[in-house]
């Protein structure tokens, strides 16, 4: 019997079938094209940058095993390609909403997206469907959040908010025929793409005037756009040189440039993490 039972369970998670449904900010035609019309000459970016780190999901008995830096460890970067599909897309929205333009623009503006119990199919057959029990039996599912920062520089002043949605995938073995119709990569794309548009929204009704007149239709939004005082960046500390050999005196150097505070995504990264985000 201990023979059969690991080929029968590596079966039965090849026929489980799964899908997604996502909770996020729905924005129609409608309410962007109104928006537009509202805001007339709006502030336009010039350069968008997109940061996307992800927690892996673990399932109860993982974090059991972890120490307790193990579980302080930050979340890691995503694979390059989901972060460029990530900053296309920002880019393709926001220009089709009149919010970026690398000639005309003059903003710039810094995403940096996190995923919690973000998964991956091989994280599934190590842990999931190990650890969770009758998952054949009773549908078992797992939540994913998504939260995307906006920070919006013009003028050296810095305005912020943040949106978020949430993906939860149901798996269970009567889901198998609708797999291919609702794979979690799509509904995962779906939820980023509607942050995007409510953020765009958000910023085109950001002034008391233009929300005025965007609600004789449509309900403005109720994210709050808040000013930020810029961190100043330190500069290093210029290095001792050491005295020359031959005449005594010492070189003077020049103190490295200071680097930007804000941390672009490794280039390396590994891609073995996430779903694979699908276009719609």
């Amino acid at each position: 019997m201990k023979l059969l039972r690991f080929p029968v369970l590596s079966i039965a998670a090849l026929c489980c079938g799964c899908m997604s449904f996502h909770t996020a900010p729905v924005v129609t035609r409608g309410q962007m094209r109104t928006a537009q019309e509202c805001a007339g000459q709006n502030r336009k970016f010039r350069e968008i940058t997109v940061e996307w780190k992800q927690r892996i999901f673990k399932t109860a008995s993982q974090n059991t095993a972890l120490t307790p830096e193990e579980k302080k460890l930050p979340p890691v970067p995503v694979s390059p390609k989901d972060r460029q599909w990530l900053l296309e897309t920002v880019e393709k929205k926001f220009a089709a909403a009149g919010l970026y333009d690398r000639e005309t623009g003059t903003d710039e503006l810094h995403i940096v997206a996190i995923s919690y119990n973000r998964w991956d199919y091989s994280s599934l057959s190590t842990g999931f469907l190990i650890d969770t029990g009758w998952m054949f039996i009773l549908p078992a599912s797992i939540p994913t959040v998504h939260y995307m920062h906006f920070a919006m520089k013009h003028d050296g002043k810095i305005s912020e908010f943040t949106k978020s949605a949430k993906v939860k995938t149901c798996f269970h073995l009567l889901l198998l025929p609708l797999y291919p119709f609702m794979p979690p990569g799509r509904s995962e794309s779906s939820a980023l793409k509607a942050i995007t548009d409510s953020a765009a929204l958000t910023i085109l009704t950001e002034t008391p005037d233009r929300k005025e007149c965007f609600s004789k239709r449509f309900r403005p939004p109720q994210t709050e756009i808040t000013e930020v005082e810029p961190k100043p960046a330190a500069l290093p500390e210029p290095e001792e040189s050491a005295p020359d050999s031959e005449t005594g005196t010492t070189s003077e150097t020049e103190p490295a440039p200071a680097q930007s505070d804000t941390q672009q995504p490794s280039a390396d990264a590994d891609g073995e993490y996430g779903v694979q985000v699908m276009p719609e």
